[in-house]
């Protein structure tokens, strides 16, 4: 059974990285991976850099939209936070690579907890991850998970991706819905062999968080007005 400090001094130590990590950009966080994308084998590399090439293509570039009254809105995205990114022992290396790119490119830090007959894969991975000049906090390895149902009240957790089947899935999202506070995202990937979700468009969307910046200078005065009003509420 995995120790309880063990996930809260990993948590705090991945969250620390996380907004020089996010703040890079997609373009900046792709950059530097792909020296680690180059490692891999191919069906590995086929994964990764498809996840890196949606990135690119679908959430590195704001969305501008013109508001009804003028102002202009800018649409972007950033990270959730924190991923546990967790496979029971018929989830493959090509699924843990698909899902640990894309938590990283997204914007995310990660604690990879695999089944322990693949604890020496994922160890190697993270080396090659340093080894590509990406910060060492950004993806840690947890060890000593007896299951993926143990590590669901990790603190400060934004959300769970892992390979499972629907009973476990079904199991561990009654868990994460029973925490208090924000919402746990759980990315269920139930196809083992042929990776639906993981290898899907819309992975990405559920790795990430919309923001908006409103500019409005049509109202003359009351950008201002709602300012004065702001600081004598202080």
């Amino acid at each position: 059974m995995i120790k309880q400090t063990q996930l809260v001094q990993a948590a705090q130590s991945a969250l620390r990285a996380w907004e020089g990590w996010n703040g890079l950009g997609v373009a900046g966080r792709a950059q530097l991976l792909q020296h680690f994308v180059a490692q891999l084998n191919l069906e590995q590399t086929r994964i990764a850099q498809w996840q890196i090439d949606q990135a690119l293509r679908l959430i590195d570039t704001p969305l501008e939209m013109q508001g009804p009254t003028g102002e202009s809105n800018l649409l972007s995205t950033s990270g959730r936070g924190l991923y546990i990114i967790a496979g029971e022992q018929h989830s493959s290396e090509t699924a843990i690579v698909g899902q640990l790119v894309a938590a990283l490119i997204s914007g995310n830090v990660v604690l990879l907890a695999p089944d322990a007959s693949q604890i020496g894969f994922c160890r190697d991975l993270l080396r090659q991850l340093v080894a590509g000049s990406c910060p060492a906090a950004v993806a840690q390895l947890i060890e000593g998970a007896e299951s993926i149902l143990e590590l669901s009240q990790c603190p400060s957790l934004a959300g769970i991706a892992c390979v499972c089947d629907d009973n476990t899935a079904r199991e561990l999202n009654r868990q994460l819905s029973s925490r208090d506070g924000v919402l746990v995202q759980l990315v269920a990937e139930t196809d083992a062999a042929g990776l639906s979700l993981i290898g899907s468009e819309q992975y990405l969307y559920r790795f990430i968080t919309e923001q908006v910046c409103t500019t409005n200078t049509t109202a003359v005065g009351g950008n201002a007005t709602l300012l004065e009003l702001g600081s004598q509420a202080e």
